[in-house]
C-alpha cells in the first residue's frame, strides 16, 4: 500500500506541469496575436514597410500578382535587351538601311514637289506661252514709255502749233548743211524727223552709201546699223508714204505689154517734184532735196533719209520733206567731188557703197522753229 501512495503523487505533479505549460502556451499565443496586431497598425502608421507587410496580407490570389509583378521586372529588364540589340553589327546595318530607306523616301517626296512643278513649267508650251506674257508685257512698257515721251515731246517741241523747222547738219570735214523743213511738204514725215533730231539720234551718224551715177546721185543716212539695214522711227510705228495728196498713189492696170494709169493721182508739194512720167511710174527729184529712203513696201519709212546730190530720177514712191538751203550746195559740191563709192569688185554702180572717205554727221539739231 505505502508503495501505491509513492506512485499517485507524480502523476499529480505531471498534471500541474501540464496545466502550466498549457497556460503558457496560451499566454504565448496570446502574445503572439497582440504582436501581430500591433504590427498590422504599425504597417498602417508606416508605409514604405508596405512591401514586406502586404505579403503576409496577401489574399489567396496573391499569386496570380506575384506573376504580374514578375513580368513586369521582366519587361523592364528588355530594355537592357534593347541596349544590347543596339550594339550589335547586324542589327545595326538593318536599323541603318531602315534609316537610309526613309530618308530616301522623304527626299524623293520633297524633291517631287520641286521638280514636278519645275518639269511642268518648263516644258515647250509652257516656255512658249510664259515667252508670250513676257514679251507682251514687254512690249506694253515699251509702248506706254514712249506714248509719255512723245507728249513730252509735243509739249516742248510744240508740234501742234509749229509749221517750219530749220534744221542744221555739220558733216564732218565739210561744213554745215542747213535744211528747212515745212509740215506742208509732209507732216507726218516731218514731225518723225524733227522729234528724231530732238533726241540726237542723228548725232554722230555714218552715212552708209554713197550713189554717183547718171540721174542718181545721192547721200543715204540715218541708219543706226550703218550697213542699210536698220532704222526706226519715233513712234513706234510706221511713217506713211507722203507724196501723194489724200494717199492716192497711182493705180495701174494692164494693157497689152504696156501698164495704164487708172486714176490721177495729185502731188502733195507739186513744187518738190518734176515730169512724173505715168507710163514708168519714175519721177524727177532735183539737187538738194532731203527726202526718206525706205524699202518697195508702202508706208516703210524710218529713220533713213537720202539727200540729192544732183538731179536724181526714182520711182514716185519717196517723200520729200524739205530742202537744203542755197548757202549749204557748196557742201553736197565738195562731197561729190571728193567722196566715192567703195564698190566691190564687179558691182554695179547703180547700187552705190560705203563712202570713201568716210563721212560723219557730228551733230543735228534744231536752230528755229516757226
Amino acid at each position: 500500500m505505502a508503495k501505491n501512495n509513492k506512485t499517485s503523487k507524480p502523476n499529480k505533479t505531471v498534471k500541474l506541469t501540464s496545466k502550466v505549460n498549457i497556460e503558457k502556451s496560451n499566454s504565448k499565443i496570446s502574445d503572439s496575436k497582440i504582436e501581430n496586431k500591433l504590427n498590422s497598425n504599425k504597417t498602417l502608421e508606416n508605409p514604405s514597410n508596405n512591401s514586406i507587410n502586404q505579403a503576409t496580407l496577401l489574399p489567396k490570389n496573391s499569386d496570380k500578382v506575384t506573376k504580374t509583378q514578375d513580368s513586369s521586372v521582366k519587361d523592364v529588364s528588355g530594355v537592357g535587351n534593347i541596349t544590347d540589340s543596339l550594339k550589335d553589327p547586324s542589327f545595326q546595318k538593318k536599323l541603318f538601311a531602315l534609316v537610309a530607306g526613309i530618308v530616301f523616301v522623304g527626299l524623293c517626296l520633297g524633291l517631287s514637289f520641286v521638280y514636278i512643278p519645275y518639269l511642268l513649267d518648263n516644258t515647250d508650251e509652257a516656255i512658249a506661252t510664259r515667252t508670250k506674257k513676257e514679251n507682251e508685257g514687254k512690249t506694253k512698257a515699251e509702248t506706254d514709255q514712249k506714248i509719255t515721251k512723245l507728249a513730252a515731246e509735243t509739249t516742248t517741241l510744240k508740234i501742234d502749233s509749229t509749221t517750219d523747222w530749220k534744221i542744221s547738219m555739220e558733216v564732218k570735214d565739210f561744213g554745215t548743211i542747213k535744211l528747212n523743213l515745212k509740215k506742208e511738204y509732209a507732216p507726218a514725215t516731218v514731225e518723225n524727223f524733227v522729234r528724231l533730231v530732238s533726241r540726237k539720234f542723228y548725232d554722230g551718224n555714218r552715212p552708209h552709201r554713197i550713189v554717183k551715177v547718171n540721174n542718181f546721185t545721192v547721200l543715204q543716212g540715218g541708219d543706226p546699223k550703218e550697213d542699210g539695214t536698220g532704222g526706226e522711227t519715233a513712234s513706234g510705228k510706221s511713217v506713211p508714204d507722203e507724196i501723194w495728196l489724200d494717199g492716192q498713189a497711182p493705180k495701174y492696170k494692164a494693157s497689152g505689154n504696156t501698164q495704164v494709169l487708172e486714176n490721177t493721182p495729185q502731188l502733195r508739194a507739186p513744187s518738190l517734184y518734176a515730169d512724173f512720167k505715168p507710163e514708168s511710174g519714175q519721177i524727177t527729184y532735183r539737187k538738194g532735196l532731203i527726202l526718206m529712203a525706205k524699202t518697195s513696201s508702202p508706208n516703210s519709212a524710218t529713220s533713213q533719209y537720202f539727200i540729192t546730190l544732183d538731179t536724181t530720177v526714182l520711182p514716185a514712191d519717196y517723200t520729200v520733206f524739205g530742202t537744203v538751203e542755197s548757202e549749204s550746195l557748196s557742201v553736197l559740191d565738195a562731197i561729190t567731188a571728193k567722196v566715192n563709192p567703195a564698190l566691190a569688185e564687179g558691182a554695179n554702180p547703180s547700187t552705190g557703197g560705203k563712202p570713201n572717205p568716210e563721212l560723219t554727221t557730228t551733230s543735228v539739231k534744231i536752230t528755229s522753229q516757226s
